[in-house]
Parts: C-alpha cells; structure tokens; sequence
C-alpha cells in the first residue's frame, strides 16, 4: 500500500497491519535497515513535527523496529485523503523488515493495548484514512 507523508508528500511503501495501531516510517537516520527503497527525511518536510526524546520500540512476527515519534501529514496516495497531525514513529532500526520491500508499516487496528499518545485512524474522529482505504 503506498502513503503520501509530508508536506511536499513524499510516496512510501507500507506494510498495511491488522494487529497494530502505529505507525512506522524509515528514517533517513536509520542505522540498520537494508531493503528500504524511501527514507524519510524530517528536513524535507514543512509540516513535520517531532520529539527524538521520545522513543519506542516493537518486536513484530515479521521483525524488530526502533524509532522516535513525531507528526506529520498522511495521505492515502490513491484519493488525497489525509489526516494532519498522524503520529509516525521515524524508524532508526528496522531489523527484518527490509526484506519484505517495505519504508514502513501503519497499523489499522482498533485494539486499545498499545501507546496512548498513538492516533490510529479507529481513533480520529473523522475516520478518514479508514473510511478511504474501506470504501
């Protein structure tokens, strides 16, 4: 599935998960990371926010991941929609998942067990990326 992130958006290949409500994108600061097409790159984005203080990490089936959260615009690619604000945890390890020909995952599922600061698309009150991506 491909995302539009950043203002000018820029197009990444993502992981579409079911299990998980976050987001991850590759950072251009990513240490290991073999595979990845697209990096991220804070300094190209006008509307990116972040905080490399505020770090998290995730072991997955498919792999290990480590970043720093931050915001920016997220677009579904094939309609425009986007959401302001998505929280995006910039990835600085991506151990597995390079191999699968990802720049990062964002996770659709509506499960309340993960971070409190996450804004999944179950949790915006417009619901946008969710009701583009289903209908």
């Amino acid at each position: 599935m491909n995302l539009s992130v950043g203002t000018p958006g820029e197009t990444y290949a993502v992981l579409f998960d079911t299990g998980s409500k976050d987001m991850w994108l590759v950072s251009d600061t990513c240490q290991v990371c073999e595979g990845v097409n697209n990096f991220f790159s804070a300094n190209e984005s006008s509307t990116y926010y972040g905080n490399t203080n505020h770090t998290s990490s995730n072991r997955y089936v498919s792999g290990y991941c480590e970043g720093y959260q931050g915001t920016d615009v997220v677009c579904l690619d094939s309609n425009s929609t986007c959401v302001d604000d998505f929280v995006i945890t910039f990835v600085t390890s991506w151990e597995e998942f390079g191999e699968l020909g990802s720049d990062g995952l964002i996770g659709f599922s509506p499960a309340e067990y993960h971070y409190p600061w996450s804004r999944s698309p179950y949790k915006n009150d417009d619901h946008l990326l969710m009701n583009a991506l289903y209908n």
